[in-house]
């Protein structure tokens, strides 16, 4: 939510527990310098079960869809267009990820990018169902 409606510490909030989910999913996420044996692992496993989810539903492009739409605007109609914030915060990284053959690759690549977690995993599901980035955005 603080994405889309800054409030004065909900970033930093938001950041900070992003950050410690992926360090405890096996990413480090504090600093340049990782820990003495400490490897990363490959992907977020949780996003990756999200995902999975996602393409488990009946509609696995309406499922994505709405979660970003929620995300986008809690307050909105789950029909609402996006808003121009997130057309210009997520178009460039889901053009970047489309290239990718496999989930995990988008996945891992939209986990180097600054967006929330909360969108990777249905950015990652509309990519691999092939929908364009106009019927997103």
């Amino acid at each position: 939510y603080s994405f889309f409606s800054p409030l004065p510490d909900l970033p930093m909030l938001a950041r900070g527990a992003n950050r410690w989910q992926a360090a405890t999913l096996g990413r480090w996420q504090f600093g340049h310098s990782k820990p003495e044996g400490w490897n990363d692992a490959p992907a977020n496993a949780l996003t990756l079960s999200r995902a999975h989810a996602l393409l488990e539903e009946p509609d696995p492009k309406a499922a994505a869809l709405h979660q970003i739409r929620l995300w986008d605007d809690p307050h909105a109609s789950t029909g609402s267009d996006p808003s121009a914030m997130a057309r210009r915060r997520m178009a460039g990284p889901y053009d970047r990820i489309s290239s990718f053959d496999t989930l995990e690759a988008r996945l891992a690549a939209l986990g180097e990018t600054t967006l929330p977690a909360v969108f990777h995993a249905p950015l990652a599901v509309l990519s691999q169902q092939r929908t364009r980035v106009e019927d997103i955005f």
